[in-house]
């Protein structure tokens, strides 16, 4: 997973841009999965160099052999009324050698950051085993900016199984919300981590798997006392519980 930029780039008439340049406010962000595969867009404004037709790429940064196919979606999603908007999806085909797709997303521009958030998913192709899908979160304003409503989130622990493999949850939380909750984090005493994290949830909610810490290459600890160690100490939080 790579860090937020405060930078955009535009292209110069050629098909990959030639020169980068400072530009406020444009959010850049990255998401990351097995073969790192990454998307990221950008959204100018008048005080911007360029054009500002929503610039976005995917970046294939797996250098070992592999084929990856598979599609970008990104959607928008509205703070006041939770729906959901598909404003592009693009197949994606990357063979070997092949780092970097762009394309771009020209509604983006036309969205506020105060009233809407992005999300870029990427979503491979049945054949493409091993591989999940990979979500990020892609605001277009600082959240002190959003119109957000109370989410009034809550958490509440799940004990899937007492026996699992190692690939297995034997724990989840399900998330509730009222509106849409933005960078949704969910932390635990226990040891492992949640297959998602602070990222969007939108109402009323969803169940996030937790992905338990194994020893020595043992099945997970899903006894009861383990669960207890979970559940007492899990606790949730999003933008709106500091509003």
């Amino acid at each position: 997973m790579l860090p937020l930029f405060s930078s955009c780039h535009m292209q110069q008439g050629t098909e990959m841009p030639t020169k980068w340049y400072s530009c406020v406010p444009c959010v850049l962000s990255d998401i990351g999965m097995p073969y790192t595969h990454v998307c990221v867009c950008e959204r100018c404004v008048d005080r911007c160099v360029g054009d500002g037709t929503g610039l976005c790429y995917v970046r294939n940064d797996y250098t070992g052999e592999g084929h990856f196919v598979g599609t970008v979606t990104i959607n928008a999603t509205s703070f006041a009324t939770s729906e959901v908007t598909t404003l592009k999806q693009v197949d994606l085909d990357f063979d070997n050698g092949q780092r970097i797709l762009w394309f771009r997303t020209p509604d983006i521009v036309h969205l506020s950051g105060s009233a809407h958030i992005l999300e870029a998913v990427v979503q491979p192709a049945p054949n493409c085993t091993g591989i999940s899908t990979g979500t990020s979160v892609i605001p277009l304003a600082i959240p002190a900016d959003m119109q957000l409503q109370k989410s009034h989130i809550t958490a509440s622990a799940v004990h899937l199984s007492h026996t699992a493999a190692a690939d297995e949850p034997c724990f989840a939380v399900d998330i509730a919300v009222d509106a849409v909750s933005v960078y949704a984090t969910v932390t635990t005493l226990a040891d492992g981590f949640f297959a998602e994290n602070a990222g969007l949830v939108h109402p009323p909610g969803k169940r996030v798997p937790f992905i338990g810490a194994t020893t020595l290459g043992s099945n997970y600890n899903c006894s009861s006392d383990a669960f207890k160690v979970f559940s007492s100490s899990l606790r949730v939080e999003d933008v709106s519980t500091y509003l």
